[in-house]
């Protein structure tokens, strides 16, 4: 059945920390809030995934600007994705490309996660 792998706040990197943090975010509380989307959005085994997606599936998921602009809040969407996937740096990889407070163009690529396919689709 398809969970999240519900990574514990101490395990993620400190730099993310430390870079919510830098942002004037408290990462417990942000972690708090991740937790608990995901716990409403996925409240038992996502039956869909786990009936149409073989669990050793993996992809790369783009995420992509939709319009030209500023970039802000990758940090809490790496969070997202570290709390769901797991263990990025060992069962996976995630690149940012761009950093918040970056000025973007239509399509350009903001953070790119590989990863197993059904978790990538929780996140």
């Amino acid at each position: 059945m398809t969970r999240p792998a519900e990574t514990p706040l101490h395990a993620m990197p400190d730099r993310l920390a430390r870079a919510l943090g830098d942002a004037g975010l408290d990462p417990t509380q942000v972690y708090a809030a991740v937790a608990a989307a995901v716990a409403e959005d996925l409240p038992g085994d996502d039956v869909t995934s786990t009936a149409t997606i073989d669990p050793a599936q993996r992809a790369t998921a783009d995420l992509v600007a939709r319009a030209a602009g500023v970039v802000a809040g990758l940090d809490v969407a790496e969070l997202v994705f570290r709390y769901v996937v797991g263990d990025l740096d060992s069962t996976g990889t995630i690149d940012r490309p761009v950093a918040d407070g970056a000025a973007v163009a239509t399509s350009d690529v903001l953070m790119t996660v590989e990863g197993p396919v059904d978790l990538l689709l929780t996140a």
